[in-house]
């Protein structure tokens, strides 16, 4: 402040520093309004002066506290009327609040915005005590959150009130400055106040406003109930309910409040806080009807619940502690020192108390007890407290974490700042803290927001978020970048009812010491995902049924309604519509069936890992209701949503199906578009043991008929499945591997579910004798059409028989003056229902054409006046087929049509057309079918007169087969076809064309042939065989036309050393010998031993040109290196460069080479033709065509130069390919016979030369592979080698 003139003090306001002229104003407090005046930037003018423009004027103020907002947006001043009022920049007032009447003072000495300005600070001055407030926004409302107390202090005259200042580099952090000059540190943190049944409550001054969550999500400032309390709340903190099966208590809440006292209300039932507040507000009501003797108010202002106090009662066991409580309440300086309010127990409180002395803490611990509630007391009245331990602390607490569920002693976990390992109160054991010995409890970091639990093995967990976003368990890091997370609690049996019991359950599973905990997190990348138990310990993916919950019925609950088994399209399913009813209960037509389909899961497409799901940018975790598969999250706005993640419905739906309970398994899936396969592919096989089970637990078949309609061959739990994560039950050694399930999943469940329908629509005909030819009278009829329809390959016939057979006995009850039963509400099913029930599961074309395969025109004629096709399209084509006079024929038309060939030939043999079965037969193959059907006719046929008909039909197709064959070039198979009907010549001929010389001869001699014709097709033979299989041609020579030198020259070109000689001698022609077997002997012996003597140096060159390419290839990688070196500079100078890569020859030296891939010496060239062929060319000198030229080039394989020749040729090697006819299978048999040949003959010494030659050729052969095949493995030792330094 400033003097003027007067005397009167001046407060000058500055403006932002950002801003290009300053602004200012002043505020006289002489004035009688206390007015002040707020000025916006004024500059100068052109004369030099000022222009000031006042935007507000005659604010009413108390005081002259103001404080701009550090993001610029509002301006904050302190209010007359005891409050906060906020200005834009532009100087429009934009709201304000209030100061609770019973909070610490009601005049503003100072504002402070936090550096974030999301927390507003306001100081307040009272008759006792000043108090520093921190108020915060949300959803366009300010809510006090905390109030701490401040004994006034006077000095000169004047009081001295606390300085407040927030931390410029963490917004989370205020320092309080005291008059007798203390400095506190106060760092927040934010946290949700849920308790175990997922009901919130939110401090808002001196009033908590309660929600249920688990009935319905209310966002803040509206609620439940609102309870009110005599000082601004401190901390609050949800009291455990008793024991199992004290449902019937209600939820209770303990508040420590600002003066340092502490109030506590409760529910009258469970979470039903609205109707607490209803119950109570009808009382007093009634009361003050009676008291003014008329009927009251309507009751329609909000009432309020009041908290009752808890008398405290000291014990001498607190005197450690620096501070009296004697004065509990009554002002003490302790008053502003406690916070940490926990309840491990239903009987149990703990706080935490300051100790300013030496800057440590206390935990203080109070046995809470409830006195003999009075008749017409309050039923909150008669709270009381003893407190009986105050337990040193190594340093300051941030947190008391109070032991959730399990059945030991009352235990909490303390926090300490500066020490990572936190400490342990536990009830009963000697009264103090100790540091916790369990990993699982020792955060590494300091975690604002911390919970523990017990799980199902009476393990204790603590799970902590720090300040870095780091989700801990204990000393593991569970996940990084989490914004939130909530406890989740599921049944230990996996039971949860649904609908309106959800809340009651919820509340149920609170109090349950079996349940069986998980924790849900949001990260920072808007991502909700779920860890089990196993996942926080580290253990690994236990999504399971273990961990799992079921939205089921509870025992005794009703059965759940009809609605809820609903698709998300389609309409109402059982009930109420008149339409529904008519169309029979689900809108079975095209359109809402192609809805159904779109609204599926697109698991599969979308690739999705049903663990993470994608919410609102910026949204929190505010509470997971036990005992449910639902998530409350807050957006940044301030509403409340409510998701069901995948991660929490898959495995209750698991749970329902382990345990046998389909309804719940199917209503969970058909509620969170669950793909319905799943209900068939867990467990799997036990689905088609357990089908009538399913079908009586769900009792509803248009539940029954979508499982049909989604089923896919798919296996969605396998590997690679969308729902592979899910962990299934135990395996049993008798159930299918994953390959059998795919191959009859869908035919086998639909088997099954069709048996289990009739048996259970059996059942209940058999008792009262209504079933007609067991067609079933309502819409289980669907469910059999159904499963008839979508099995592999689908039995369209068999379901339109159904149709058919209920048309039938329909026009029958018409013809006997009957019409359609009806029953009170249900109405018969009739064929037009299951007709265009069959039409929108597979469509109307398809539906016709199955219709046609039933061959019965009426009922096709049906089809397609019920679906849409055009009257022009099927009204002809069913008269042409009416006009077909021949039922046979008329059926092989609808046949050929439909593609059902087999059928269509059996169908035209049975017409007579004998023609057109031959020519189907003969196009499709099919004339083994067609005669294995004129066998079973045969076989059948008992008149003779029939038979020999059919014998005769036989017969022609018997030739036509036979053809057939021979056209194919089949002539064995079509000689023995026409042996079968007795066509001897003709197979004769047949044997002749395949040169099928044995069974030839021997029918030609069967048949009675002349010598001389037996002869000439002798004769034929042996030509053919001569250029094809000298050895064959070579006995018919010998033994069937007597000419012994034929024989002996076909056995020396299929090179038969010893059968020819034994030929020669058996006939007494040794000149043979001498002058046909020695020749070729001699000419094949200098053949081989060239090739022989050759094949050494032709490897020479090979191994050679392979060591060339190795040593070529070490020099350019040393040379490679060298340059790199020298590159990165770690070698002085780079001359030596020069030398490195002259080291490496030239590429153009290869060249030299490539002689080793294109050299080929006459010897060579000659022992090839030397290698024994089956089948010579007769191509003579035809030129190759290109394809052959392509092919000969692609498979040469060596390519000089290429950059993978060194490892082709090694492999060229290794193979053995360059030995050419030495190589061959029976080249070494042949070439003993050959030397032993020779040595009969007396030529023991060429012998010997050319078995030497062929043993050293060998020797070279095994050498130069063995050393290829090093060189190729050495080659794929670096290949790897290189590989794994480039990953």
């Amino acid at each position: 402040p400033r003097v003027r003139r007067g005397g009167e003090p001046r407060l000058r306001v500055w403006s932002r520093e950002d801003l290009e002229s300053h602004s200012e104003g002043e505020v006289s407090p002489a004035s009688p309004l206390e007015s002040g005046v707020v000025y916006t930037s004024s500059s100068p003018d052109k004369a030099g002066g000022e222009v000031e423009s006042p935007s507000i004027s005659a604010v009413e103020s108390s005081a002259p506290p103001l404080a701009w907002q550090p993001r610029g947006a509002l301006v904050a001043a302190a209010s007359a009327r005891g409050g906060v009022v906020f200005f834009e920049r532009n100087g429009l007032r934009r709201g304000g609040f209030d100061l609770p009447r019973d909070g610490a003072g009601d005049r503003v000495r100072a504002l402070a915005w936090s550096s974030d300005s999301s927390a507003l600070c306001v100081t307040t001055a009272g008759d006792s005590a000043h108090g520093v407030q921190v108020w915060t926004r949300g959803n366009m409302r300010w809510y006090l959150k905390r109030e701490m107390r401040y004994p006034r202090v006077s000095s000169g005259g004047f009081q001295r009130a606390p300085l407040v200042r927030w931390d410029e580099d963490n917004a989370d952090v205020l320092r309080v400055f005291t008059a007798d000059g203390t400095v506190e540190e106060h760092a927040f943190g934010w946290d949700v106040c849920v308790s175990a049944a997922a009901t919130a409550a939110v401090v808002d001054g001196c009033r908590a406003l309660i929600t249920p969550l688990a009935r319905t999500p209310i966002p803040p400032p509206m609620c439940a109930a609102t309870v009110v309390f005599s000082a601004p709340v401190s901390e609050l903190a949800w009291v455990p309910g008793g024991p199992e099966g004290e449902e019937e208590a209600g939820e209770t809440l303990l508040a420590l409040l600002a003066d340092g006292t502490l109030e506590i209300i409760s529910s009258t039932r469970g979470t039903e806080w609205e109707e607490t507040c209803e119950e109570l507000a009808e009382e007093l009501a009634e009361e003050l009807a009676s008291a003014k003797g008329g009927d009251g108010d309507d009751g329609d202002e909000e009432f309020c619940l009041t908290a009752r106090p808890v008398r405290i009662v000291e014990d001498d066991t607190v005197a450690a502690v620096d501070a009296s409580f004697s004065d509990w309440g009554g002002g003490g300086t302790i008053l502003r020192r406690l916070r940490h309010l926990a309840c491990p127990s239903p009987r149990v409180a703990v706080m935490t108390a300051d100790i300013p002395r030496d800057g440590s803490a206390a935990l203080l611990v109070i046995n809470m007890r409830r006195d003999e509630i009075r008749r017409g007391a309050d039923r909150d009245e008669g709270w009381s407290g003893a407190m009986t331990r105050a337990c040193s602390l190594p340093g300051e607490a941030t947190r008391v974490t109070p032991l959730e569920g399990g059945d030991g002693p009352a235990t909490a976990l303390v926090q300490v700042r500066g020490q990572s390992t936190p400490m342990t109160w536990t009830e009963g054991d000697g009264g103090g803290c100790f540091p916790a010995r369990l990993p699982e409890v020792a955060l590494r970091e300091p975690c604002a927001v911390a919970r523990a639990f017990t799980t199902a093995d009476s393990r204790a967990l603590l799970v902590g978020l720090d300040a870095g976003g780091t989700l801990r368990c204990g000393s593991r890091a569970v996940a990084l970048g989490v914004r939130s997370f909530a406890v989740h609690r599921c049944a230990g049996d996996g039971v949860v009812a649904s609908g309106s019991d959800a809340p009651d359950v919820s509340y149920a599973v609170s109090l349950s010491r079996r349940s069986v905990p998980r924790v849900t997190y949001v990260t920072l990348a808007d991502e909700l995902r779920v860890a089990e138990v196993a996942d926080l310990l580290g253990l690994g993916d236990s999504s399971g049924p273990a961990a799992g919950t079921a939205d089921a019925e509870a025992p005794g609950a009703e059965a759940p309604n009809r609605n809820e088994l609903a698709s998300a399209a389609g309409g109402k399913r059982g009930g109420g519509n008149s339409r529904s009813v008519e169309r029979g209960g689900v809108y079975m037509d095209q359109l809402h069936v192609s809805m159904r389909a779109a609204m599926r899961p697109a698991d599969w497409a979308r690739a999705a890992d049903f663990r993470t799901r994608r919410v609102e940018e910026g949204s929190r975790i505010v509470a997971a209701p036990p005992g449910s598969v639902n998530v409350v999250l807050q957006m940044p706005r301030g509403n409340l949503e409510t998701v069901h993640p995948r991660s929490l419905a898959l495995p209750a739906v698991t749970a329902a199906l382990a345990a046998g309970r389909f309804t719940a398994a199917a209503t969970l899936a058909a509620r969170h578009r669950v793909d319905l396969n799943l209900l068939v592919d867990y467990a799997w096989p036990s689905f088609l043991s357990r089908a009538s089970e399913f079908v009586e637990s769900v009792n509803d078949p248009d539940v029954v008929m979508e499982l049909i309609e989604v089923l896919d061959p798919a296996d969605t739990t396998a590997p690679g499945g969308v729902y592979a994560h899910l962990r299934g039950p135990d395996v049993d050694a008798t159930q299918p591997a994953i390959g059998e399930k795919l191959v009859g999943k869908v035919a086998g469940t639909c088997s099954a579910i069709r048996a289990a329908v009739e048996a259970r629509s059996s059942n209940d005909a058999a008792c009262d004798g209504s079933a007609v030819d067991r067609l079933l009278d309502d819409r289980w009829e669907l469910v059999v059409l159904s499963a008839h329809a979508r099995t592999e390959p689908p039995d369209l016939g068999a379901a339109l028989r159904r149709v058919g057979r209920r048309r039938e006995l329909e026009l029958a009850a018409v013809a006997g003056g009957g019409g359609m039963e009806v029953t009170g509400k249900v109405t018969v099913l009739d064929s037009a229902t299951a007709l265009k029930h069959l039409i929108a599961l597979v469509g109307g074309e398809a539906l016709y054409e199955a219709a046609l395969g039933t061959y019965d025109l009426s009922l096709a004629y049906l089809v397609g006046t019920h679906s849409a096709m055009d009257p022009g399209e099927f009204v002809a084509d069913l008269k042409r087929l009416q006009d077909i006079e021949s039922e046979p024929l008329r059926r092989a038309d609808v046949d050929a049509r439909l593609g059902r060939w087999p059928s269509c030939v059996e169908n035209l043999l049975r017409g007579g057309d004998i023609a057109g079965a031959c020519e189907v037969a003969e196009r499709r193959r099919l004339f083994p079918h067609a005669l294995a059907a004129l066998s079973e006719a045969l076989a059948v046929e008992g008149s003779a007169s029939p038979k020999e008909s059919a014998i005769e039909v036989r017969r022609e197709v018997t030739r036509a087969y036979a053809a057939f064959l021979s056209r194919e070039r089949r002539h064995e198979d079509a000689a023995v076809a026409l042996l079968s009907v007795g066509e001897s010549r003709a197979a004769l001929d047949e044997y002749r064309e395949a040169v099928a010389w044995r069974p030839a001869l021997a029918l030609a001699a069967r048949l009675g042939l002349s010598q001389n014709e037996r002869a000439s097709i002798a004769e034929e033979i042996c030509e053919v065989l001569e250029l094809t299989d000298p050895s064959s041609a070579a006995i018919v020579a010998a033994q069937h036309l007597g000419d012994v030198d034929r024989a002996v020259g076909s056995l020396t070109r299929a090179r038969e050393w010893r059968e020819s000689a034994r030929v020669a001698y058996l006939h007494d022609r040794a000149d043979l010998v001498e002058t046909v077997v020695a020749p070729c002997a001699a000419e094949a012996a200098q053949g081989v031993l060239s090739e022989a003597t050759e094949l050494p140096s032709r490897l020479d060159k090979y191994l050679t040109r392979l060591r060339d390419l190795s040593t070529r290839r070490e020099a350019m990688r040393r040379a490679i290196d060298a340059g790199a070196e020298a590159w990165r500079g770690d070698r002085p100078g780079g001359d030596d460069d020069d030398d490195a890569a002259s080291e490496a020859p030239s590429l153009a030296s290869g060249v030299s080479g490539m002689s080793a891939y294109t050299d080929r010496t006459a010897g060579a060239r000659t022992a090839t033709s030397h290698a024994r062929s089956g089948v010579p060319s007769t191509q003579g000198g035809r030129k190759p065509t290109r394809k052959q030229r392509r092919g000969k080039k692609a498979g040469a394989g060596l390519r000089a130069g290429g950059p993978t020749e060194e490892r082709d040729l090694a492999a060229h090697l290794a193979s053995g390919a360059v030995a050419g006819s030495l190589g061959a299978p029976r080249a070494l048999e042949e070439i003993g016979e050959l030397t032993e040949l020779l040595v009969s003959l007396g030529h023991a010494e060429d012998a010997a030369a050319l078995q030497r030659a062929v043993s050293d050729a060998v020797a070279a052969l095994e050498s130069a592979r063995e050393e290829a095949r090093l060189r190729g493995e050495a080659l794929n030792r670096e290949e790897a080698a290189a590989a794994a330094d480039d990953d």
